[in-house]
This record gives C-alpha cells, sequence and structure tokens, in this order.
C-alpha cells in the first residue's frame, strides 16, 4: 500500500464517522410539532382539504379551497374558506371567499367576500363584501360593502356602503352611504348620504344628506340636508336645508333654509328661511325670512309677511309688500338724490317726500299738502299783480283825494261884492298833507240883492284841475 492509497482510505473513513455521528444525532431529537397543515390538490394532509384544480391551496386546520378545474383558490388560516368554480378567491384567517368567476379576497375573523363574477374585498374582523358583478371594499371591524354590479366602498368600523348598480363610499365610523344606482359619498363618523339614483354627499359627524334622486350636500357636524329630487345644501355645525324638489341653501351653524318646491337661502348663524313653493333670503346672524319672498338683511332682521324686505340691524316689516329700512335710532343718507342725473330722470309734475311719526314714507302734490305749486304761485302772483295794480290805482286816487282836499282849502276863499262894486276877485293858496293847490275865485254882481260866484282850483301834486260856481241872495 502506497501512501496515497493510506491518505484516501483515512478520508474516506473520516466521512463515514461524520455522517454515522449525524444520523445518530438526528434520531436522538424531539420531533417538531406541525403549526400549519397545508394541503394542494394533488395531496392531503392533517385536516386541510384542496380539491378540483390542482392550483388550489389550504393550509391551517379545517381549511379549505375548492373549485372546479382553472381555479386558482387559496385558503390560509384555522377555518378559512376559499371556493368557487374558475376563480382566483382568498380567504385569509377565520374567512371566506367564495363565488364563481371572481377573485374575491377576505382578510381576518369572520370576513366575508362574496359573489359570482366578482373582485369583491373584506378586510377587518367581521368584515363584509359581497355582491354578484361587483368590486364592493369593506375595509374596518364590521364593515359592509354589497350590491350588485357595483363599486362600493365601507372604510370604517361598522361602516356600510350598499346597493346595486352603484359607487357608494362611506368612510367614518358608522357610517353610511347606501341607494341603488347611485353615487352616495358618506364621509365621518356616522355620517349618512342615501338614496336611489342619487349623489348625496355627507360630510361630518353625523352629518345627514339624503333623498332620491337627490343631489343634496351636507358639510359639518349634524349638518342636515335632505329630500326628494332635490338639491339642498347645508353647510355649518347643525345646518338645516331640506325640502321635497327644492333647491335650498343653508349655510352657517344653526342655519335652516327649509321648504318644498323652494329654492329659499340662509346665510349666516342661526339664519331662518323657509316657506313652500317661494324663494326667500335670509342673511346676517339671527336674520328671518318666512313671508312668501321675503328678504332679510342683517343681524336680527326679519321679514314674515309676503313681499317684505327688511334691511339692516334689527329692521322688522310689518306688513306685507313692506320695505323697512333700520330702527328709530338709525339716520338715512342717499347721496345721489340731489345729483343732476337723479333730477334729470324725473318727469312729470314734482312731487315731495312725506313721513308720519313711524316713518312710512309716502308723497304728496303741494296742493295736498296746502302748499301752492307752481300753476297755483302763476295764479297767485297774477292776483297780486292785479292788486298791486289796483293799488298802484287807489294810491294815484289817494293822492289826488289829498290834493283835492288842498284844492278845496284853496277855493274857500269866496270874495265878496261891497255895494259899490259890481266885480270882484280872489287868488288864494291851499295845502294838505304834504299838497298844495291854487284857486282863482270870483263874484259878480246880478242884482241888489244877488250874486254869482266861481272859482277854479289847480293841485300842483296831480290834483288836477277842479272848480266850482253859486249863487248868493240876500234879502
Amino acid at each position: 500500500m502506497t501512501l496515497k492509497d493510506d491518505k484516501s482510505t483515512r478520508a474516506t473513513a473520516l466521512a463515514v464517522t461524520a455522517l454515522v455521528t449525524t444520523i445518530a444525532a438526528m434520531s436522538m431529537a424531539t420531533p417538531a410539532q406541525a403549526q400549519f397543515v397545508c394541503s394542494d390538490g394533488a395531496a392531503s394532509a392533517q385536516g386541510a382539504t384542496a380539491t378540483g384544480s390542482g392550483a388550489n391551496f389550504a393550509c391551517g386546520p379545517g381549511a379549505n379551497a375548492t373549485g372546479a378545474s382553472g381555479s386558482n383558490n387559496t385558503a390560509t388560516g384555522t377555518g378559512a374558506n376559499a371556493s368557487g368554480d374558475r376563480s382566483g378567491n382568498t380567504a385569509t384567517g377565520l374567512a371566506n371567499a367564495s363565488g364563481d368567476n371572481s377573485s374575491n379576497s377576505a382578510y381576518g375573523n369572520n370576513t366575508n367576500a362574496s359573489g359570482n363574477g366578482s373582485t369583491n374585498t373584506a378586510a377587518g374582523a367581521g368584515a363584509i363584501a359581497s355582491g354578484n358583478g361587483s368590486k364592493n371594499i369593506a375595509t374596518g371591524f364590521e364593515a359592509n360593502a354589497g350590491g350588485d354590479n357595483s363599486n362600493n366602498i365601507a372604510s370604517g368600523n361598522r361602516a356600510n356602503a350598499v346597493g346595486a348598480n352603484s359607487s357608494n363610499l362611506a368612510s367614518g365610523n358608522g357610517a353610511n352611504a347606501s341607494g341603488n344606482k347611485s353615487n352616495n359619498n358618506a364621509s365621518g363618523t356616522r355620517a349618512n348620504a342615501s338614496g336611489d339614483i342619487s349623489s348625496n354627499v355627507a360630510t361630518g359627524l353625523n352629518a345627514n344628506a339624503s333623498g332620491s334622486g337627490s343631489r343634496n350636500v351636507a358639510t359639518g357636524d349634524g349638518a342636515n340636508a335632505s329630500g326628494a329630487s332635490s338639491y339642498n345644501a347645508a353647510t355649518g355645525f347643525l345646518s338645516n336645508a331640506s325640502g321635497t324638489n327644492a333647491g335650498n341653501t343653508a349655510t352657517g351653524a344653526g342655519a335652516r333654509a327649509q321648504g318644498n318646491g323652494s329654492a329659499n337661502v340662509a346665510f349666516g348663524v342661526s339664519a331662518n328661511a323657509s316657506g313652500n313653493g317661494v324663494a326667500n333670503t335670509a342673511v346676517g346672524g339671527g336674520s328671518n325670512a318666512t313671508g312668501a319672498y321675503s328678504s332679510a338683511f342683517g343681524s336680527g332682521a326679519s321679514a314674515t309677511y309676503a313681499n317684505s324686505t327688511a334691511i339692516g340691524t334689527g329692521a322688522t316689516a310689518t306688513r306685507a309688500n313692506q320695505q323697512a329700512f333700520g330702527t328709530a335710532t338709525n339716520t338715512y343718507t342717499m347721496a345721489g338724490v340731489t345729483s343732476a342725473a337723479s333730477r334729470a330722470a324725473q318727469s312729470g309734475p314734482l312731487q315731495v317726500v312725506t313721513t308720519d311719526s313711524g316713518g312710512n314714507l309716502g308723497s304728496s302734490t303741494l296742493g295736498d299738502l296746502g302748499i301752492a305749486g307752481t300753476a297755483d304761485i302763476a295764479g297767485i302772483n297774477g292776483q297780486i299783480a292785479g292788486i298791486n295794480n289796483r293799488l298802484s290805482d287807489l294810491d294815484g286816487k289817494s293822492s289826488k283825494a289829498l290834493n283835492g282836499v288842498s284844492m278845496a282849502f284853496a277855493m274857500s276863499g269866496t270874495p265878496w261884492v261891497m255895494p259899490e262894486e259890481r266885480f270882484a276877485m280872489s287868488l288864494n293858496w291851499g295845502a294838505f298833507q304834504g299838497t298844495n293847490a291854487l284857486a282863482l275865485s270870483g263874484a259878480l254882481r246880478l242884482g241888489d240883492h244877488v250874486q254869482a260866484n266861481g272859482g277854479v282850483a289847480y293841485g300842483t301834486n296831480g290834483g288836477g284841475v277842479g272848480g266850482r260856481v253859486g249863487v248868493r241872495i240876500g234879502w
């Protein structure tokens, strides 16, 4: 034996010794305990069942994956079930994923994803996603997304999104989005968006947007937008826009816009615009418009009568067809009233704006108020002119009368024919009240006992010429 052969023999011996030692060690080790029991379509072991297609796979005590040829179902976990012909359903945990021609997936204890021709997904303890021809998704504890031919999504504990031929979305614990042929969206804890053939949207804690054939929108905690065949919108904490066949809008905490067949608008904290078949408007905190086609603008403004309007803080309309501005403490300014453009816009006889003690406005003619108008003034001016003419005439006559007195004084000095005289003359002057007169008088003896006399006087102050004649008889 050569040295080379000796070395080869020793190497072989060492290898054999190592192999024997390894086998002995393995034979003395404690046997392993099986944690999962798996099976495929070609074999079965210890409770797991995979039947039908060779591609089905079950792993876990009581797990079941079944389906005819062409299936690729997978069940993983104790009691998991994935079943359906020509499907690729997946169940993980104590879950069920079933349906023919489907790819449904269920993840979590007591979850269920089922439906033929579907791709439904349920994830979360007790979650359910069901419906034929659907792609519904339920995520969260006891979440539910269901409906045939739908794409509903429920996300959140006990969220619910259901409806056939729909794409409803519920997001938030206890949220609900439901309705057939709808696209309702509920986002927020216990938010609700519901109604058939609708696209209602509710966003916020306990928000509600509901109504069939509607597009109502509620935004804010406790907001409500509801009504069939409507497009109501409520924005703000506890705001409310509701009514059938309506388009009411409420914006602001506690704002209310309500009424069937209406288009009411309420804007402001606790603003209220309500009424059926009308279009009322309330703008401002606590404003109130409830009369038919009424409007209230300003904090606390109120218009509760038909066709009434209240403008300004605290303004109140107190009768139908009234326009109320402000309160008794307000003043009013209209800068454009005095403009040339305003005057140019006027036509016809002008009138005067009037008011009573309650601030009720009106207009009257000057004649109604006992004040002369243009025509009246023209008539008065004519009368005054006539009076002036008469006064002028009277003044002239007065002047003549005064001058006449002066003339009378001047002619009062009658001449006397002495016994030896046949004829006598005298020239006299008279004055009275600033007037003056001259008189020429004469006397003629007609017989022993008869005399004729006469005189002519002239008033220097416009009195003119006057005269007299007389006869004296004596015996």
